[in-house]
């Protein structure tokens, strides 16, 4: 299971407009909490639950209510997969 880690940075990028990325750093983490320090303060979220997420291996919060963001988000902002070294 991909899971979020403390001091990591997560990003996700709107729905609405691709140039607006929304970052979250972990601040802290229980089991069933993750806290996270954003440009909108810092909110504890519960874990998402459900088979969708739990049948992907990966964890996600809602920090914002139109905003998940997943474990596997910490590429930075520049990362582009369609690159290549």
């Amino acid at each position: 299971m991909t899971k979020f880690q403390v001091g990591e940075t997560y990003y996700t990028r709107s729905v609405a407009s691709y140039n607006c990325v929304f970052s979250f750093t972990v601040i802290a983490r229980t089991a069933k909490t993750v806290t996270v320090q954003s440009n909108f303060g810092e909110k504890k979220c519960r874990l998402l639950s459900g088979d969708y997420y739990t049948s992907k291996g990966i964890e996600a919060i809602r920090p914002t209510r139109s905003v998940s963001i997943f474990a596997d988000e910490n590429k930075p902002l520049d990362y582009n997969p369609m690159l290549i070294d």
